[in-house]
């Protein structure tokens, strides 16, 4: 949760990790090219003016591999009021088109 409003005491420690985790895992998508992968993270990534740069980067460097990309908030709540997880999401769905 790097990113979310509840860590506003994140060290840059524990932020270098996290974006460490996204470069690796770019990194495999990279080498291995899979048919389609899916990224999740807190819905803040999208409004912080910190890492919508980082964003940007991942964005770009996924389509830059011909990804289709689609980015989409998802509340659980919303679909089951029920659900014990209420905060939004941020996810990010990528796939390669067929004739990729």
């Amino acid at each position: 949760m790097t990113f979310s409003l509840l860590n506003h005491h994140t060290s840059d420690e524990t932020i270098s990790s996290t974006l460490q985790c996204y470069i690796d895992a770019f990194e495999y998508i990279r080498l291995r090219r899979p048919a389609v992968f899916l990224f999740e993270n807190v819905a803040n990534l999208l409004s912080c003016a910190r890492f919508r740069p980082f964003l940007s980067h991942v964005l770009r460097s996924v389509r830059l591999l011909g990804y289709t990309v689609y980015m989409s908030v998802l509340c659980p709540t919303a679909v089951n009021p029920t659900f014990r997880c209420s905060r939004p999401r941020l996810h990010i769905l990528a796939f390669l088109p067929s004739d990729a």
